[in-house]
C-alpha cells in the first residue's frame, strides 16, 4: 500500500498489527490442545479477529459469553466473520 504525501512516496506494510491474545482465550488454548492446533490453523488475520473479539470486552461475563461464542467456531474452522464475508 501506498501513500503519497509532499510529493513523496511513502510505503506501508501490509499487516503492521501484532496479535496479542488475551489471557483468558491463552489459557483455553493451553488447556485443550485440540482448540489450540484449530487456531493455530488459522490464518494471522483471523486469529486476530478472535483475539480482538475476546479482548475488546471488558466485563469477565461478557469475555466468558464471547469465548463460549468462538470456541465452537474455531473447532468447526469457521472464522469469526465468514458468514458475512463475500466469496
Amino acid at each position: 500500500m501506498t501513500h503519497l504525501k509532499n510529493g513523496k512516496e511513502l510505503k506501508f506494510a501490509r499487516n503492521t498489527k501484532s496479535l496479542i491474545i488475551s489471557s483468558e482465550l491463552m489459557q483455553r488454548l493451553v488447556l485443550d490442545k485440540q482448540l489450540d492446533v484449530r487456531f493455530n490453523f488459522f490464518p494471522n488475520r483471523k486469529q486476530y479477529e478472535f483475539a480482538f473479539y475476546v479482548s475488546a470486552a471488558k466485563r469477565t461475563k461478557i469475555i466468558a459469553k464471547r469465548l463460549e461464542k468462538i470456541i465452537p467456531m474455531i473447532l468447526l474452522g469457521e472464522g469469526l466473520n465468514d458468514r458475512y464475508e463475500k466469496s
